[in-house]
């Protein structure tokens, strides 16, 4: 439900900016790390840290590679509509 619902979507683009806004200028494991802190209340494990960071990786380098101006942006809202979805 929450995956393909609207609403849910802009819930997972306001987290991601203001993830990015809080966290601006800092690496990818330290805004996972405070995604899963804000969503979950806790700090993702080793095995679930790399499984975001290659989610992440992966996510914007497939928006890239379409073109996208806001790539980083939009992957980083698919990973935070994931964890608010966990």
């Amino acid at each position: 439900m929450f995956i393909n619902n609207p609403q849910g979507r802009k819930y997972a683009q306001a987290f991601a900016d203001r993830l990015r806004k809080e966290n601006e200028g800092k690496d990818a494991k330290t805004i996972v790390k405070q995604a899963c802190l804000q969503a979950l209340g806790h700090e993702p494990d080793q095995r679930r840290k790399e499984a975001m960071l290659a989610f992440l990786a992966r996510q914007t380098k497939d928006y890239q590679e379409q073109k996208k101006s806001n790539a980083e942006r939009i992957a980083l809202t698919d990973l935070c509509q994931a964890i608010m979805g966990l």
